[in-house]
């Protein structure tokens, strides 16, 4: 029987040069797409689903909302690319 080759094969990486970073996101250190999270949730609909939902707020840095598209889970976590200097 003849195996499937899966396996992830290297290659020599070449310099990129010089990378222009888009103005808009130079100098940003406090966007919320690299301190948070938003995970879309299914609408709570009984007392269990609301108990849970009051268990996951009970956790730091966990929030929930809802807006026009639902319900979401909104975890504030940095991204870990994220430099001081607000770029990845």
């Amino acid at each position: 029987m003849n195996a499937k080759d899966d396996s992830i094969k290297l290659v020599e990486a070449i310099s990129a040069g010089k990378v222009e970073i888009d103005g808009k996101c130079s100098k940003c250190t406090k966007s919320i797409c690299c301190n948070s999270i938003n995970q879309k949730i299914p609408t709570p609909r009984s007392k269990e689903d609301f108990d849970h939902l009051v268990w996951q707020v009970s956790h730091e840095n966990i929030n929930i909302f809802k807006d026009a598209d639902g319900w979401f889970l909104h975890i504030k976590a940095n991204c870990m690319h994220l430099l001081p200097g607000g770029v990845c």
